[in-house]
């Protein structure tokens, strides 16, 4: 079971309860706005169907005017000609229907690409964490085009198919009552074998859709640390896992495919067994001369053409089978745990907050389980204005303390105070507004330099944004490129270094302007005269906003207002550089050992 399913399950209680009629329902509150859409496709398929029933008969009444002595060409002339309009009318029908159900198709997954894209944006934080890239791509994209194929092949299917089953089955009784009766015998058979077989093949597809999954997140982890695998020479072990993986997809589709296409190969040799028995009743019946030549004709052409859509039927079950898996997998990921967003009670209306706040942790307590606390009983006033640097050991809590600041994780005992009122009753899209962020993880999407830096900004001038570039150092390096700012970021990144990047990030935050600055090991990939640079910026901007700053450099957070030191979640030193130097304590022995590194 891949993550995705592991989060899945723990994040829907009544989900594993959840049958084939209840993602069906889901299905039609897709479906069910193009009500008009979907009628207009039944009476196309009805009248493709109809004209499919009819064409066999015409032709049977043609074959015995042919084989009489005297021939009634008024009569013939008149049959081609309605054998000719029923072909138009099938044409016209079928292109009409395949339109209208392609219109549909595209208008459904839509939708359920977009509800996929605006559920991705209020996922949690914890549950993000907990997929690989390659399941989240599984589900968005794979499972979205599955439907889409089954919607394609199916609707018009599905109706044409019992319209041209049923019309067949009351022609041949027209035709002749005691064949017609012999060869509904095969009828349960089919259905029988149909389910026996069908019945499987959902387990599979289902194996099938999770190891698809985890290839692609397989994939992708080799693909972004190409590098590291070649360096420590790890590609066999890779090529052994990955063959793993390939071989259960191999497995649970081969038997998924198998089982699904064996049903209509099945129902292939009884329809020709069927159409053995009803050519040798027809010899019978026209050797007593109790029908004509072009009845038997047309009843064998019956005989065969009722088989079709029933194995089309088939076939279409299994698409169905497919259609419910990718709909589980779905729809699951539409029902994950989202940010915590209470809308009562909210008590940030006032545009006073978007001037540089006063923040306040009070006791805050928080473990990623009910069993460790990662941050115990932490307390820290930050007045408006003030830079804080947040400074410790690896694993200390650091990082933490500002995801539960950032309200990345809502379960936090304690509180969080902005300016008095409790950040938990602030709207989480207001709040987010306030925080201009920049990791040690740099983080830039596909596109030109312009727009990275104009990323945090809804329509910045070009003189904004080169002004941000300027105030980081970053103008030099871009200018130096060919195309400048128009310059189109790579999606490995590899025409830019790391320290590039976390220029651009930084002066993506300094254009955004946001009153709390959050630096979390900002500079770590720049040299040490950019990092000079960047700090005397820093310093300038930062007067008038509060301010965030972890870094394990500690020369680089010496003009910090405060230096609080944690240990093990837990505030241990508080005060500024001269304060905490003089107490000889902690932080003491920490700039003192990197000074004799030094």
């Amino acid at each position: 079971m891949t993550h995705l399913d592991k989060c899945l399950k723990n994040n829907s209680v009544h989900k594993d309860k959840q049958s084939n009629k209840i993602y069906f329902r889901r299905l039609w509150s897709y479906i069910s706005p193009y009500k008009f859409y979907i009628f207009l496709i039944a009476v196309f398929a009805i009248l493709e169907s109809v004209t499919t029933v009819f064409g066999p008969k015409l032709t049977g009444n043609a074959i015995t005017i042919l084989s009489l002595g005297t021939i009634n060409f008024d009569i013939l002339f008149s049959i081609v000609i309605k054998l000719l309009l029923l072909s138009s009318m099938y044409a016209f029908s079928s292109c009409l229907s395949n339109y209208f159900v392609s219109l549909v198709t595209i208008k459904i997954t839509y939708r359920l690409r977009n509800d996929i894209s605006l559920k991705m944006n209020k996922l949690s934080f914890e549950y993000i964490n907990s997929l690989s890239y390659g399941e989240v791509l599984s589900c968005v994209v794979n499972d979205v085009d599955n439907l889409s194929s089954a919607f394609t092949q199916s609707i018009n299917c599905v109706i044409s198919s019992f319209i041209t089953a049923v019309g067949v089955l009351l022609m041949m009784i027209t035709i002749n009552v005691k064949m017609t009766f012999v060869f509904m015998v095969i009828i349960p058979v089919v259905g029988i074998i149909s389910a026996l077989v069908l019945k499987k093949t959902q387990k599979y597809f289902e194996q099938y859709r999770r190891s698809l999954g985890e290839i692609n997140g397989f994939v992708e982890e080799i693909f972004s640390g190409h590098e590291i695998v070649s360096v420590f020479d790890v590609s066999n072990t890779f090529k052994t896992n990955f063959k793993k993986i390939n071989e259960i997809m191999y497995d649970s589709s081969f038997k998924a495919q198998f089982l699904t296409a064996i049903a209509p190969c099945i129902m292939e040799l009884i329809s020709k067994l069927s159409y053995i028995v009803a050519c040798i009743m027809g010899g019978y019946f026209a050797v007593l001369k109790l029908l004509s030549i072009g009845d038997i004709t047309a009843f064998i052409a019956y005989s065969n053409q009722f088989m079709q859509p029933v194995i089309q039927f088939s076939s279409i079950l299994g698409n169905i089978r497919q259609t419910f898996v990718s709909a589980k997998r779905i729809f699951e990921f539409l029902d994950a745990e989202e940010e915590f967003r209470d809308e009562k009670n909210l008590e940030y209306r006032n545009e006073n907050y978007y001037c540089s706040p006063n923040i306040e942790f009070k006791n805050v307590v928080f473990g990623y389980d009910s069993k460790t606390s990662v941050i115990n009983n932490f307390s820290l006033k930050v007045n408006s204005g003030q830079t804080v640097a947040i400074v410790g050991e690896t694993g200390s809590g650091k990082t933490t303390i500002i995801n539960i600041l950032m309200r990345f994780f809502e379960n936090f005992e304690g509180k969080i105070l902005l300016n008095g009122v409790d950040i938990k009753k602030i709207p989480l899209d207001e709040y987010r507004k306030l925080f201009g962020l920049v990791t040690q993880d740099s983080w830039l999407c596909s596109g030109t330099i312009f727009e990275n830096i104009a990323y945090g900004k809804n329509n910045p001038t070009e003189s904004e944004v080169k002004f941000a570039a300027e105030c980081v150092g970053a103008n030099h390096f871009i200018e130096s490129l060919k195309a400048s700012y128009n310059t189109v970021i790579e999606e490995n990144m590899s025409n830019i270094s790391h320290g590039q990047k976390q220029l651009l990030c930084i002066a993506r935050m300094i254009l955004k302007n946001a009153p709390i600055f959050i630096l979390d090991e900002a500079t770590s990939s720049v040299d040490v005269f950019t990092e000079d640079c960047i700090q005397n910026t820093l310093r300038k901007v930062l007067k008038e906003k509060t301010s965030f700053i972890i870094a394990h450099r500690l020369s680089t957070i010496k003009s910090a207002d405060l230096i609080a030191v944690i240990d093990k979640g837990k505030l241990i030193e508080i005060g500024n550089h001269y304060e905490l130097m003089s107490k000889k304590g902690v932080y003491f022995d920490m700039y003192i050992s990197q000074f004799d590194r030094t």
